[in-house]
């Protein structure tokens, strides 16, 4: 399906299969889980892009114009990205606690207390 960000493959998704043991049916839920995460923080991604055109543009302007229509539709737009991202965070995570078992979840934890998600290298 090519979700998850160029360069990492399935490195995340093959890091916790083997770290979780995760079932086929568990490894299916959280790749799609995490396979949505990572469009949806694209998109985010994209938006930031386009802001920097329209800061380029406030800035190539006479004077500085705080309420830019540019960059004020562009802070709304990352607003709403942004919430629903979270919205949908908190979603996959609820779903992937909901597919494991207490002592994959007791592991899932320890894994992102320590910071050892392949993202996070």
């Amino acid at each position: 399906m090519g979700g998850f960000p160029r360069g990492r493959g399935m490195g995340p998704m093959r890091f916790l299969a083997g770290r979780l043991e995760l079932t086929d049916e568990q490894e299916r839920v959280i790749r799609g889980e995490l396979e949505d995460l990572f469009e949806q923080a694209r998109g985010l991604k994209r938006e930031l892009r386009l802001f920097r055109d329209d800061v380029g543009q406030a800035l190539r302007a006479d004077s500085f114009d705080e309420e830019a229509k540019g960059m004020s539709d562009s802070f709304t737009r990352q607003d709403v990205q942004l919430s629903e991202l979270r919205k949908s965070f908190l979603g996959a995570f609820a779903t992937v606690h909901d597919v494991l078992d207490d002592r994959q979840r007791r592991r899932l934890a320890e894994i992102f207390e320590r910071g050892g998600m392949p993202w996070q290298w």
